[in-house]
């Protein structure tokens, strides 16, 4: 049998505490096994944007 951890993340835009989202398990493994590097805060920005654009849409 094959556990996937769900993974979740959270973000604040203007002050205002958007709720958690579940992302692929996939994309935040690689994102976890990358070093700091600005190829980890592209992926860390892309996640943000695929997951809170249409939230942060309806805010504005």
């Amino acid at each position: 049998m094959s556990i996937t951890p769900i993974l979740t993340i959270s973000a604040v835009f203007n002050g205002y505490s958007l709720p958690e989202q579940q992302i692929s398990s996939v994309v935040g493994g690689y994102y976890f096994r990358l070093p700091s590097c600005e190829e980890k805060e592209a992926v860390l920005s892309t996640i943000v944007h695929q997951t809170y654009d249409d939230i942060i849409y309806q805010l504005t």
